[in-house]
């Protein structure tokens, strides 16, 4: 089980307009034009390879991301930014800072080697993505882990995510220009119970406690003050604002990763842009290719918004294009050889047609 496609809550559905992107790369691969370059081209060193040819491009998925983004005009609305694993994989400074800074806030899912605690900040522990209490029970912190592994079913899986929120650390105020965000434990925020603030203790049964973990060094920042400032380049590779495997994480994620995933399938429609066939193509150099590829997918977004402009009412025009409806049919049944059959409903006129107009001959 290599990832959480199939960990949903329920049912996810697709909104339009809501300041939400959703970008696509590979990890560890380069993009398919450079790679299919490559194969056109002899390697280096060989007899035949004129001197003069370019090399690969190198792959830099954060690079073109970001110099995509900023290509948005400003007037639009920033929201949420999902990316596959290709993104988060990334150095900070390449991809998941600059989005920030551009006002984008990350909703990353993660690869078997970035699950767990994976950094550390006055104490706090990153666990795929936010910032817990240090204190959290170690099958929380390992929940994803022991899923991957198949310890826990998915429903287990699930309990835990829900009992992580308790150890959440708790966003204070807003981001400063910087990024700086002001955090407090979640033994402030009402969530816990913690023996190191006595105040803390004696808000109900229903309240976790922890058990904070004796240090010759005393307790860290985290638990001794009331709040910390966490710079955004703390996990800034991982870290992403909704807790990961939540409800609304799912619901985000999943839209958007839907989203790019949808319009992928839309632009290799066979019968109009074809984009994964080459043949459409036929031309060397990757600035070509690129060329070329953006007229296709222009084309594809043209369609889309055409095909969206003739199913609704424009200027208090009726709809020129009205959805395809199904036939109204019973439900079908199987025969003894597995085949369905399906019978159309008996209209009111056939129902009405007498009997007697098909009399037997005397």
């Amino acid at each position: 089980m290599g990832n959480l496609e199939d960990l949903r809550f329920g049912p996810v559905v697709t909104d339009l307009f809501q300041g939400r992107l959703s970008v696509q790369g590979e990890r560890g691969m380069g993009p398919p034009s450079a790679r299919r370059a490559s194969r056109l081209r002899p390697l280096h060193g060989r007899r035949d390879a004129p001197a003069d040819r370019p090399a690969p491009l190198p792959h830099r998925p954060g690079h073109v991301a970001v110099e995509a983004l900023q290509q948005i005009d400003d007037s639009l609305p920033r929201g949420y930014l999902a990316g596959d694993r290709a993104y988060n994989d990334q150095k900070p400074e390449n991809f998941q800072l600059p989005i920030r800074a551009m006002g984008y806030e990350p909703v990353y899912d993660y690869a078997k080697d970035q699950l767990g605690v994976q950094a550390g900040f006055a104490g706090a522990e990153l666990v795929e993505g936010n910032w817990y209490c240090p204190s959290m029970p170690q099958t929380l912190k390992d929940a994803t882990k022991d899923l991957i592994a198949e310890k826990i079913d998915k429903q287990t899986w699930i309990d835990r995510i829900r009992a992580r929120a308790a150890y959440l650390f708790m966003l204070k105020q807003r981001p400063d220009a910087e990024g700086h965000r002001r955090v407090m434990c979640p033994a402030e925020a009402n969530r816990t119970q913690c023996p190191l603030k006595a105040y803390a203790l004696g808000r109900g049964i229903h309240l976790p406690l922890v058990d904070p973990d004796p240090s010759p060094a005393g307790s860290p920042p985290c638990c001794s003050q009331k709040t910390v400032t966490v710079p955004p380049e703390a996990g800034a590779n991982l870290w992403q604002p909704l807790q990961y495997g939540s409800e609304a994480w799912q619901r985000v994620y999943f839209r958007l990763r839907n989203s790019i995933e949808g319009i992928n399938g839309y632009a290799k429609d066979p019968l109009y842009e074809r984009l994964e066939d080459a043949d459409t193509r036929r031309i060397r150099g990757i600035a070509a290719q690129a060329l070329l590829l953006a007229f296709q997918l222009a084309h594809a977004n043209r369609r889309k918004l055409r095909a969206w402009a003739d199913s609704i009412a424009l200027h208090d025009d009726r709809p020129r294009r009205r959805p395809t409806r199904r036939q109204d049919q019973a439900p079908g049944h199987l025969d003894p050889q597995g085949l369905r059959h399906r019978t159309l409903r008996a209209s009111s006129q056939a129902s009405s047609s007498p009997q007697s107009n098909h009399q037997p001959p005397a």
